[in-house]
């Protein structure tokens, strides 16, 4: 592992090198890009008292956690520390770990974006630099002989999606329920929202040959897959 990978790997694991899971949890579910204070996880885990989540956020501003000012219009759930592991990290199809930027939106911190936005309600604010690792780094290393599965995988990365899908490799092969990101929205003028995008074709593709099925679409954007 490089510098960046040990920063955030290294203290998950355990005298075998595998991710430390705590002894309650029989179920894993992964939540790749943050929004408003992590709803997904927070539901996950008020479903039921035997499921850990891991979490990958690289914008301070979206960590549940965080004791930095934030916008108002987030809070803190910290009732559901003990069974969240927060990772200050993104995910990316690369070999090694890095630093990208981050392009950050004042309208909305959730729609920040490895990849420069084109639409001007984006309303840019900067950049930040960010730390990324490989997926399959954290994948590789989780405790398979304890758990059959990932039970749920969801991913909302504005545009970077299907990368981190890619990178997973076989592992994604390991994924009960996926929620994607699969594109991001058009424009009337036909401008996609961010610089680079998969389509939702190629995104779809991808996925389907990895043995999945299409189980929901609740938006053009969105869709829920089920590994049969």
């Amino acid at each position: 592992m490089n510098e960046v990978e040990k920063i955030f790997i290294e203290p998950l694991l355990d005298e075998n090198g595998k991710i430390k899971v705590p002894d309650y949890a029989n179920q894993i579910k992964i939540d790749v890009g943050l929004s408003l204070s992590a709803p997904n996880a927070t539901k996950w885990i008020e479903d039921t008292d035997d499921r850990h989540v891991f979490a990958f956020e690289p914008n301070w501003i979206l960590n549940p956690f965080s004791n930095k000012p934030r916008p108002n219009y987030l809070t803190t759930p910290l009732e559901i520390r003990s069974r969240y592991t927060y990772m200050s990290c993104g995910l990316d199809d690369i070999e090694e770990g890095c630093v990208k930027e981050l392009f950050l939106s004042k309208a909305d911190a959730g729609r920040s974006s490895l990849y420069k936005p084109l639409w001007d309600c984006f309303e840019f604010a900067g950049v930040m630099e960010v730390s990324l690792i490989p997926f399959k780094l954290f994948l590789e290393r989780l405790p398979w002989d304890r758990f059959e599965c990932i039970e749920q995988l969801k991913t909302d990365t504005q545009g970077n999606d299907l990368r981190i899908l890619q990178n997973a490799g076989e592992y994604l092969k390991k994924v009960a329920y996926l929620d994607v990101e699969s594109t991001c929205y058009i424009n009337a003028e036909g401008v996609g929202e961010y610089e680079y995008f998969p389509t939702r074709e190629e995104t779809t593709e991808y996925i389907e040959s990895m043995g999945f099925e299409l189980i929901a679409s609740p938006n053009a954007i969105d869709q829920v897959y089920f590994n049969f």
